[in-house]
């Protein structure tokens, strides 16, 4: 899945032998859950406000109503 217009690439992928997910958040923090609520809601909230150096956090406060 990637986010926006950037790059930002987030993987779930099925952990072999048994009922598992993986999840792999974009800057490299990974996480195993049981469902794919669990695993998605983690990746799309982890953590909040972090960005990769690479791209820079959206603008916030008067320079995001330009």
């Amino acid at each position: 899945m990637t986010g926006g217009s950037g790059g930002a690439v987030l993987r779930v992928v099925w952990v072999p032998g048994g009922d598992l997910l993986r999840g792999t958040c974009h800057c490299g923090a990974a996480r195993v859950a049981d469902g794919p609520v669990e695993i998605w809601a983690w990746l799309l909230g982890h953590p909040v406000g972090h960005h990769t150096a690479s791209r820079p956090p959206a603008p916030t406060g008067p320079e995001a109503a330009r």
